[in-house]
């Protein structure tokens, strides 16, 4: 990627401010409307780092259940429509 001349303006209102990338910058970056950034301050710079999430997998999940964790079966009172248990 080579260097880009840009002036960016912040768009937005009194309590968030928005920054409008160019495509072609955003397209390098692999970042699009809704992507979540990490954003810090290093010597004076603005750093933007694309947030990476993981999916979270049941058995991942299942794995954290111990004896001192599991609840006990919750009553929800009789059925109501057609649910069957």
């Amino acid at each position: 990627m080579g260097r880009l001349v840009w002036l960016p303006r912040f768009s937005g209102g009194a309590t968030v401010s928005g920054l409008r990338l160019p495509k072609k910058l955003a397209d390098d970056l692999h970042v699009a409307t809704g992507t979540e950034v990490d954003i810090q301050v290093k010597d004076g710079k603005l750093v933007l780092t694309p947030v990476k999430r993981t999916r979270t997998q049941l058995k991942d999940l299942l794995a954290g259940v111990t004896d001192d964790n599991l609840h006990d079966e919750v009553d929800f009172g009789s059925r109501r429509g057609r649910e069957a248990w």
